[in-house]
C-alpha cells in the first residue's frame, strides 16, 4: 500500500510505519497517529491551514 502526496510523490505504508519504530499497535486510532507522525511534510498540505477557525485575514481588516 502507498500513499501519495498532493505532489505526486509516493512512499510504501511499510517504509512510513519503519520510521516509528514500533512492530504492533494496541489501536487502529494509534497506527492512525503513528503514519500522521512519520510522514514528511510534504503529505501534510498547506502548511497551518485551519478550515475551523474563523477567517483571520477578514477578521483584521478595518473599514474607513
Amino acid at each position: 500500500m502507498t500513499i501519495e502526496s498532493p505532489d505526486g510523490e509516493t512512499v510504501s505504508l511499510e517504509s512510513i510505519l519503519e520510521r516509528g519504530g514500533e512492530s504492533s499497535f494496541e489501536s487502529a486510532r494509534e497506527l492512525h497517529h503513528s503514519v500522521l507522525a512519520n510522514l514528511g511534510e510534504e503529505y501534510v498540505g498547506r502548511e497551518d491551514y485551519d478550515d475551523r477557525s474563523s477567517n483571520h485575514e477578514r477578521d483584521s481588516q478595518v473599514s474607513f
